[in-house]
């Protein structure tokens, strides 16, 4: 397989999961954690909780955070949920200025990469995957990075 990984001493291993377990593997293996659909809130707590273990474990050194987070589109401002909604945890859901904010948020709680996927949504024109993703680098991004 080429271009061969990153060899030294071997790939970065990302150690996946909310739970506490995760948060250990992380300190004693991982080179960075990975967080499933949390809210800002919630990944600043695991975060804290992270750091602490570490430091406690004589870890030096900051431990990357990323995010797993869906994004789903609309044009109407109606349509973002509230926090107690089962599906908010599994995207970031609103307008484009709505999705910009929780991106924020989670920039703020210490998150530096989040991975997603847009959801099509036909009452705003994305009827493709392709077309949601290019809706979130053409609107969304730029107006993050601008924050």
């Amino acid at each position: 397989m080429t271009p061969k990984p990153q060899q030294r001493p071997h790939p970065p291993i990302l150690v996946g999961g909310n739970s506490t377990a995760a948060l250990r593997r992380t300190v004693r293996v991982g080179d960075g954690w990975h967080g499933l659909m949390l809210l800002p809130e919630e990944m600043a707590a695991h975060r804290a909780r992270l750091l602490q273990m570490a430091g406690d474990a004589g870890r030096t050194g900051d431990i990357p955070v990323s995010l797993l987070v869906g994004v789903q589109l609309t044009r109407d401002e109606g349509v973002y949920p509230t926090l107690d909604e089962p599906h908010r945890r599994q995207a970031m859901v609103g307008t484009v200025e709505q999705v910009v904010d929780q991106l924020v948020a989670y920039r703020d709680a210490g998150v530096a990469h989040v991975h997603t996927f847009v959801s099509t949504d036909a009452t705003i024109g994305l009827t493709d995957p392709v077309d949601g993703m290019e809706l979130f680098l053409r609107e969304v991004w730029p107006a993050f990075l601008a924050r």
